[in-house]
């Protein structure tokens, strides 16, 4: 699959060199998720929110000298990816996006943003009746809400092989309170456009 992606991003890249409109392009390559492959006992991935699942590339391109050959280290997510094209194109949106843009790490203008990533796993309960999964990263941190909660340290465990949540309760319970509040806020956007939409 790797294979076959890079080679059709190849056949892209090359017509739009071929075309001379490499330098007027941007182009965006992501991926909407990993694979287990036997970590934490999942083959595949769905039922899971660990980083072997959520850690995925994101590649940006854009004809800027600044941000050639950069390597952005900090947490980013899908939702910054609309934000960030748009800045980088110079388009300014009356919307409001719950991403932002990231070119200020693409240029290494900064080297962080401090962004909250969110995540979750509902295959779980639509097709078992199990328990459905939602995880939140702050920086270094990551706290799994599940029947038993979880909490890693990435930087010292980046497989999630040990649950500090023992050792750190109260930073667990501060990232509880930030993960139910996301949700509050999101779940609360979702039934108003509900509601002037009359979906």
């Amino acid at each position: 699959e790797i294979a076959f992606v890079d080679s059709q991003v190849g056949r892209l890249m090359t017509w739009l060199e071929t075309n001379q409109l490499l330098e007027k392009t941007i182009v965006v390559v992501m991926g909407d998720h990993g694979e287990s492959l036997g970590d934490h006992g999942e083959g595949t991935h769905g039922f899971f929110v660990y980083e072997s699942v959520l850690h995925v590339p994101l590649l940006i391109r854009a004809p800027y000298d600044a941000m050639r050959g950069r390597k952005v280290a900090d947490v980013v997510r899908s939702v910054d990816v609309q934000p960030t094209v748009l800045d980088l194109l110079g388009i300014r949106s009356t919307e409001t996006f719950e991403g932002q843009s990231l070119t200020s790490l693409m240029t290494g203008a900064r080297s962080e943003l401090g962004l909250e990533a969110y995540a979750e796993a509902v295959y779980p309960r639509f097709h078992f009746g199990w328990s459905d999964l939602r995880t939140l990263r702050a920086g270094r941190y990551k706290y799994i809400e599940a029947p038993r909660p979880e909490l890693y340290d990435l930087d010292t465990d980046p497989h999630e092989t040990t649950n500090i949540l023992p050792q750190r309760r109260a930073l667990a319970g501060q990232m509880r309170a930030h993960l139910r509040a996301l949700e509050a806020r999101l779940t609360a956007g979702r039934d108003a456009v509900g509601l002037e939409t009359g979906v």
